[in-house]
C-alpha cells in the first residue's frame, strides 16, 4: 500500500534588510584587519650575468684530415663557450678528406678559439676550419636557420619599416615592427629565438 511521509517546511532564518552600499563597506572595513606590511619574496634575490656571445657564421676546410665519413659531426676546439659550436661534414674523397663541411650548430661563444680551429669528433683526424664569426647567429639550436630583417622570408605589416643600419630602427614612433613568416618544416620540434639589442619580442605561432 502507498506511504504517505508527511512534510514540514521550515522557514528561512535571519531577516531581510536594505542598506545603502557604502553602509555594507563601512562593516566590511570595520570587520577586517588588513596586512599591508611589505613581505620579502626571497631571503637573496638570484644574481644574474648577461653574457654577449658570438657565434659561428661560416667555416671554411683548412685541413682536410682522414678517415671521415659524410654526416661526421665536428666540435671546434678551444674557446669559451656557453654552448660549442658543430661543423657536419657534408663531403669527403675516397681517403675520407673532407672536401665539404657546413655550421649545423653556432654554438654561444664569449672568448673564440683561434684560427685556424681544429676539432674534435667524427671517425677521421685532422681536420681543421678557418671561421667566421657573427654575433647575429649565436645559438644552441642545432642546425638553426638565421633570418635578417632584409629577407624575403618576412612579410612586415608595421608601419613606416626602417632600414637595417646598425643602431634601433623599429619603425621610428618607438612601437616594434610586426612581421608574419611563414614556412615549413618536418622536423619534430623547433626552437625560435628572437635576438636583438634593448627590445622585447613576442612570438605567437
Amino acid at each position: 500500500m502507498p506511504m504517505f511521509v508527511p512534510l514540514t517546511a521550515s522557514r528561512e532564518t535571519g531577516r531581510e534588510e536594505m542598506r545603502d552600499l557604502s553602509a555594507w563597506f563601512s562593516q566590511v572595513r570595520r570587520q577586517q584587519s588588513l596586512n599591508i606590511r611589505p613581505v620579502p619574496v626571497m631571503s637573496e634575490p638570484p644574481a644574474t650575468t648577461l653574457t654577449k656571445a658570438v657565434g659561428m657564421a661560416t667555416a671554411t676546410i683548412t685541413g682536410a684530415g682522414t678517415g671521415y665519413s659524410v654526416g661526421d659531426n665536428l666540435t671546434p676546439a678551444g674557446g669559451n663557450f656557453a654552448v660549442p659550436g658543430r661543423i657536419r661534414v657534408t663531403g669527403v674523397d675516397g681517403a675520407g678528406a673532407i672536401t665539404g663541411a657546413a655550421v649545423q650548430q653556432p654554438g654561444v661563444y664569449t672568448d673564440k678559439p683561434t684560427n685556424p680551429v681544429a676539432t674534435t669528433g667524427g671517425s677521421g683526424s685532422g681536420a681543421s676550419f678557418t671561421v667566421s664569426w657573427n654575433a647575429g647567429v649565436a645559438s644552441s639550436v642545432y642546425n638553426g636557420k638565421t633570418w635578417s630583417r632584409t629577407d624575403a622570408a618576412f612579410l612586415y605589416t608595421g608601419y613606416n619599416i626602417m632600414d637595417t643600419v646598425s643602431g634601433y630602427r623599429g619603425n621610428g614612433i618607438q612601437n616594434g615592427t610586426q612581421c608574419i613568416i611563414e614556412f615549413i618544416s618536418d622536423a619534430p620540434s623547433l626552437d625560435f629565438r628572437l635576438v636583438g639589442g634593448n627590445y622585447q619580442g613576442d612570438l605567437y605561432v
